[in-house]
């Protein structure tokens, strides 16, 4: 059987996972910064990782944005 939902229980969720994603995103952008520093010239792997977290930091950024724009169409 499928769990049910409420929207009372949606509503209290959804503060938790956007702190909870904004703290994903702090971490990611720290671990950027420090990876920005290893960089050498002739290091490609290490810009491959960057690369990678910013891709990383670019997904949570816009799953945060819907959802914030999901709860304010939601009041």
């Amino acid at each position: 059987m499928a769990p049910v939902c409420t929207t009372a229980l949606r509503k209290e969720q959804t503060p938790d996972q956007i702190e909870y994603g904004e703290a994903i995103l702090v971490a990611l952008k720290r671990r950027a910064e420090r990876q920005l520093e290893l960089i050498a010239p002739d290091q490609h792997e290490n810009l491959l990782v960057l690369c990678r977290l910013m891709l990383d930091i670019q997904a949570v950024q816009e799953k945060l944005s819907r959802e914030r724009w999901r709860i304010s169409v939601c009041r």
